[in-house]
């Protein structure tokens, strides 16, 4: 199929310049989904991300246009950005191609978890790895003339329902698929997880070269904070470990978001070995 006439914009986290976030969008934006697209015909310029928009006017209005008109949509939700939810959920609306790409270790929320999603490994292994996926995905997404997403699924049920042909056994079917839907979704929603847009991350650099005294570290750190409620969790991902030392994302769920003051009144709280040096920034 001859693919040059296609467009696609690319939806993923930005970040500021030179974070870590902006570095692995970059990452997978350039060494795997421009490659693909490429090796499957697509121009230059026909591939599009919102950072990279040149043209004068309102970026808002030439995202959403890309959005809403591109033959393809390929998503980044690694790190669960709302601006990336938000353009996600408009693709949908337009029942149009899209990809769903991730980071491994992602919680995605429940009411995309259904959605075919393709996890890659930010390393070296994970490109190549990715590449292979992407491809046949892409092929396969091109040629659905029908996309099926959460929010046509709720139309099309809808429509079924309102059908005066449809039978009084359709109805009950279709009655009992509603309510074990709510009962899931109630599940989710009051289980102790928190929700996905309470999910705050920030970055703690470690300048120790002491693995063990780190790994203790980054324990204490997680359970001091488990301790202070508020229904917080917190989960802890190294990243890098290089001269300055070892780098990690501390993810912290919870109703209220956590300060930076107040993370790093907890580091100082459980740090032992004074002579660590910690830097701390907010992610987001």
């Amino acid at each position: 199929m001859d693919y040059s006439a296609k467009k696609c914009f690319i939806v993923t986290p930005i970040g500021n310049d030179s974070s870590e976030i902006r570095r692995a969008a970059e990452g997978v934006i350039d060494a795997v989904v421009i490659p693909v697209l490429q090796s499957l015909g697509f121009l230059e310029t026909n591939i599009s991300v919102a950072h990279r928009i040149s043209n004068p006017g309102s970026i808002n209005k030439q995202v959403i246009k890309r959005i809403l008109e591109d033959d393809l949509v390929i998503a980044n939700l690694t790190f669960l950005n709302p601006n990336v939810m938000y353009e996600l959920a408009v693709r949908h609306a337009v029942r149009k191609p899209v990809v769903q790409i991730c980071e491994e270790g992602t919680k995605l929320p429940f009411d995309i978890i259904e959605e075919r999603t393709l996890f890659y490994s930010n390393d070296m292994l994970g490109v190549i790895q990715l590449q292979e996926k992407l491809k046949s995905t892409v092929e396969e997404a091109l040629n659905d003339d029908r996309p099926d997403n959460p929010i046509y699924r709720v139309i099309e049920s809808n429509i079924i329902q309102a059908s005066p042909n449809i039978t009084d056994t359709e109805k009950f079917i279709l009655s009992k698929l509603d309510k074990l839907e709510t009962m899931i979704s109630n599940t989710v929603s009051n289980s102790k997880q928190p929700f996905f847009f309470n999910k705050h991350t920030y970055s703690i650099t470690i300048e120790s070269d002491d693995d063990i005294s780190v790994q203790k570290f980054i324990s204490d750190l997680t359970k001091e904070l488990h301790k202070a409620g508020n229904g917080i969790n917190t989960g802890a991902v190294v990243v890098s470990q290089g001269n300055r030392g070892f780098t990690f994302h501390l993810i912290v769920d919870g109703l209220s978001k956590p300060s930076i003051g107040f993370i790093e009144d907890t580091i100082e709280k459980v740090l032992k070995d004074k002579s660590i040096i910690i830097s701390t920034k907010e992610m987001f």
